[in-house]
């Protein structure tokens, strides 16, 4: 089956990976487009993880995120998949990109397979088939405000935006789904055989967030949650993965004051686990898909999984803080039995 890949993440390539081995796919009948999209460190880490022998052609959108250049980035990946389709089969990540609709539009594959964007996947669920599917899924318009912004991309740009007629979600998430949508559930099964490590008792990785840059969280109840959760691991090796958006500055003063060691990796922590021969006894963080996708990609292995709780008066905007809080409930109602939810004090 002819099919596009779409990824404008670390983290969807990661689903992209696994979903080719899943749904089947021949290599030399896969085509990729990877996106810069948020900066050149997220396109790094994307190409880092490609194998060309893997696809039969890969296609490099360079284009930034900004709107003004949206007509050259259509024509550009446009261009690219006109010259190779039809496909039968495109697997896009995040929806909430109009990139990803509008190709799908254009392309109209018999079936459209969406990827997980870590817990921005909620958002999709969510937004699925309503009039307020946001541009990227960060902010949430009204309907009237998305109805015109969708107008003015239709009749100025010939952009296609409007939700997909059907989708296919490949999903570690167990969500209730739209009756026209199916979903194929995505284990880590490809994934989980590549995992080669040992457990190393007393290693904990605490997986960092963008939550102070992104203005979800101010710098000093930030600093205040890890140093609770450095007070509840006194005992033991506590090594910070950062998010690929975290500043500099930043995690040099944490890393300062509460005394851990920060590792910079090239690659998702998910596929950092699969190449590395040691394996956390204990994988932390606030809110993270890691909690989801680590569970099935370490399963039968000995580490326990934790999210420490965000104070919700905490947490600036009331959207925001509806949807971390949803989170939080997600994971008690679906964790697995080595997952633990626990507080903020």
């Amino acid at each position: 089956m002819k099919s596009l890949y779409m990824v404008f993440s670390p983290f969807q390539m990661l689903n992209a990976i696994e979903a080719r081995h899943s749904l089947q796919s021949k290599n030399d009948e896969c085509h990729l487009v990877y996106c810069r999209a948020i900066s050149d460190r997220n396109a790094e880490q994307i190409r880092a993880m490609i194998e060309e022998t893997d696809w039969a052609s890969v296609f490099y959108d360079d284009s930034p995120e900004e709107r003004s250049l949206y007509r050259k980035r259509f024509s550009g990946v446009m261009g690219y998949a006109s010259k190779l389709g039809p496909f039968d089969r495109m697997v896009v990540g995040h929806f909430g990109w109009d990139l990803g609709r509008h190709v799908s539009h254009a392309l109209q594959p018999r079936e459209v397979v969406v990827l997980d964007d870590g817990t921005a996947g909620h958002r999709i669920y969510n937004y699925r088939f309503s009039d307020v599917i946001p541009s990227g899924g960060q902010k949430r318009a009204s309907r009237v405000a998305s109805l015109f912004s969708r107008y003015v991309k239709r009749i100025g740009w010939g952009m296609r935006t409007n939700p997909y007629r059907s989708v296919t979600f490949f999903s570690i998430y167990q969500h209730r789904i739209h009756a026209c949508d199916q979903v194929i559930p995505n284990r880590f099964d490809y994934l989980r055989s590549q995992v080669k490590g040992e457990v190393e008792p007393g290693l904990v990785a605490f997986l960092g967030g963008c939550q102070v840059e992104l203005g979800i969280l101010s710098a000093d109840y930030y600093r205040h949650a890890l140093e609770v959760i450095r007070r509840h691991y006194p005992v033991g090796k506590l090594l910070y993965f950062p998010h690929r958006r975290e500043s500099t500055e930043k995690l040099e003063s944490l890393a300062k004051q509460l005394d851990f060691a920060v590792v910079q990796i090239d690659v998702p922590f998910e596929m950092h686990l699969i190449g590395s021969d040691i394996l956390p006894e204990e994988i932390v963080t606030l809110y993270s898909t890691a909690i989801d996708s680590c569970g099935a990609l370490l399963e039968g292995k000995d580490v326990r999984l934790t999210a420490f709780e965000l104070d919700p008066d905490r947490i600036n905007g009331d959207e925001q803080r509806h949807f971390i809080q949803s989170v939080y409930a997600y994971y008690r109602a679906h964790g697995r039995e080595n997952t633990s939810v626990l507080p903020i004090a």
